[in-house]
């Protein structure tokens, strides 16, 4: 019985996923003033605070992946200084 191939994942590419949460960000923003009737400028706060929240997990991830980076770094230089 011949063997069957396995099937690739097709992935999605990133840029595609970018654009669609821009497209659902703005969406949902349009939708948030028109529900509950907020006049955009009063809606800039919110997004102010919504970028600062964004900034800060930014910042974040960019610190995790530094130290992870750095730490895989020093654990490969230490595996090559013992063989």
């Amino acid at each position: 019985m011949p063997k069957q191939e396995e099937k690739t994942k097709v992935v999605r590419p990133f840029c595609l996923e970018l654009q669609d949460a821009r497209v659902e960000i703005m969406a949902a923003i349009s939708k948030s003033a028109q529900q509950h009737g907020i006049p955009f400028y009063l809606l800039k706060d919110i997004i102010a605070d919504a970028l600062r929240q964004v900034e800060n997990g930014a910042r974040v991830e960019i610190e995790n992946a530094t130290a992870t980076y750095t730490k895989q770094l020093a654990d490969l230089e230490s595996e090559q200084k013992e063989e």
